[in-house]
């Protein structure tokens, strides 16, 4: 096929770059896979990041680098953002707003958090979390400050990359739940994204995000209370079962605490197999076909791009 129908994902972990390229045909393939330092941590500088920032210039470097090493042919390009420096909560809106009023209300909620920041300063969106019963709904409010997405625009502008979307990698590696666990439609599964700064949650039903968490902690070891105290005392806003599987992402997770947590809540719960439903195609790294969870948003990108 021609590399137009190649998609790259982008993401990055703990001061690394991610990168994932698929291809669509009859079966969705991945063709590469692999992982780089970087001298730039987003979870860290992204607040900071502007399209005049002077690690730039470092980025462009790095990830073209990169993508000759690989010897990536795509030019289209998605970006996932670790959600350290990326403001998420989750609030009541009225279902009567929409359009520029649900957006001033929006900026009007950032601003509660921000007081000095303009409405010209973030990329403001809402997710709404499954169905409501009365005229208010609950919503996820996800807001990127403009220089994080600038920066991004102008290291894809300087690579000759078409930049096809900028998300969140937790939203991301939700994608890659979906298409290699087709099975979970009709069920609820929790999705838990594991970094060193914390854990994110989302709670699946039908495949459709119905709820989503932050999680803080010190430790790998302070995930089991977080997520058992959760799953215990499940009670989203709609008459759905509390989860029936949990899946694990990001960084490995120490057996010990998978049995702990699927004792303790007396759930399924297994570590997210984001190749499973693709085939892999080429010298891609097995190790790192093994250790899919690591590069669930990466994967998620370029399999979403590529649909």
């Amino acid at each position: 096929m021609k590399a137009e129908s190649r998609q790259l994902g982008v993401s990055f972990c703990d001061g690394k770059i991610q990168l994932a390229e698929v291809e669509r045909g009859r079966k969705i393939q991945l063709l590469a896979l692999a992982e780089y330092k970087s001298a730039l941590d987003f979870g860290q500088a992204g607040v900071h990041l502007t399209a005049n920032h002077p690690q730039l210039g470092t980025m462009v470097q790095e990830l073209g680098d990169a993508l000759k090493r690989n010897k990536i042919s795509t030019r289209n390009v998605s970006f996932a953002l670790p959600s350290d420096p990326i403001f998420l909560n989750v609030l009541p809106v009225d279902n009567s707003l929409k359009g520029p009023r649900l957006t001033a209300h929006l900026q009007w909620e950032i601003q509660q958090h921000y007081p000095d920041a303009t409405e010209k300063d973030f990329v403001v969106d809402a997710t709404r979390l499954g169905e409501a019963d009365t005229g208010v709904s609950t919503s996820l409010l996800v807001a990127v400050r403009r220089g994080m997405v600038g920066f991004l625009q102008k290291t894809a502008q300087q690579l000759k990359l078409n930049l096809r979307s900028v998300d969140v990698d937790h939203f991301a590696a939700e994608e890659a739940a979906r298409i290699n666990y087709p099975e979970i439609k009709g069920h609820s599964v929790l999705l838990a994204s594991v970094r060193f700064s914390g854990v994110n949650v989302s709670v699946l039903h039908d495949g459709h995000l119905i709820d989503y968490r932050f999680f803080s902690t010190q430790a790998l070891a302070d995930i089991l209370p977080r997520l058992v105290d959760f799953v215990k005392h499940f009670s989203p806003r709609q008459k759905v079962k509390p989860p029936q599987a949990i899946l694990l992402a990001g960084l490995s997770v120490p057996p010990n605490l998978i049995k702990e947590l699927g004792a303790k809540t007396g759930t399924q719960v297994l570590v997210l197999n984001a190749v499973r439903k693709l085939k892999v195609r080429g010298k891609v790294y097995q190790p790192f076909v093994q250790q899919s969870h690591q590069f669930a948003a990466a994967i998620g990108l370029a399999v979403r791009a590529a649909q």
